[in-house]
């Protein structure tokens, strides 16, 4: 009965020592170590303005679970090119698609001092999935910009139009249109979750 009970209080000690083990769980490190409970990470609301994952809330879907996430900063102005006038074939224009066009841009270009680079280089909050917004993503951006703040006057998106212009979303104004590649505009790095 003594071992018994000796093994049992010996097991709850480690049970709690474990379970007091102390980690930021909003590091990516940290989280990724932590088994995915789907219930738990549906159950987490997002709004726009929030300080989350690496930056600021933009965008939320209806769930409230999911969306876009702006870099709390400019990543400087740069050209959409990298020298060369080339097609990328990042044309995509819609939510969700500045992954895929600035994956297409870095590939075709290679590493550089360009929009597109910037943002595949940049690690805001220890994250490594940022990239350069799409056309509507951008627009998304200056609609709800004033959760995130600190704006210039234009930026580029990853959103190719031809071998030598790619669209641009104008915060002073509100519009957006295609500008020559080596114009130099400014970056904001984004993010999903």
């Amino acid at each position: 009965m003594k071992t018994t009970m000796k093994t049992g209080i010996a097991a709850f000690l480690l049970l709690a020592a474990i379970s007091c083990k102390k980690e930021n769980m909003n590091s990516p490190s940290a989280a990724a170590k932590q088994p995915l409970n789907t219930a738990r990470t549906e159950s987490v609301l997002h709004h726009l303005g929030e300080r989350y994952g690496g930056g600021i809330v933009f965008l939320v879907d209806t769930s409230g679970t999911h969306g876009l996430i702006a870099s709390t900063e400019d990543l400087g102005a740069a050209t959409w090119y990298d020298g060369v006038f080339i097609e990328t074939g990042a044309t995509e224009f819609g939510l969700g698609t500045g992954p895929k066009n600035t994956r297409k841009i870095v590939e075709a270009q290679g590493y550089g001092n360009y929009a597109a680079s910037m943002c595949v280089k940049y690690k805001g909050g220890g994250y490594e999935d940022w990239f350069l917004p799409s056309a509507t993503e951008l627009k998304y951006l200056y609609k709800n910009g004033a959760e995130v703040g600190n704006f210039k006057r234009a930026y580029w998106s990853s959103t190719e139009k031809t071998d030598h212009k790619a669209w641009a979303q104008n915060f002073a104004t509100g519009d957006s249109g295609v500008v020559i590649k080596s114009t130099t505009l400014y970056v904001r790095a984004i993010r999903l979750f």
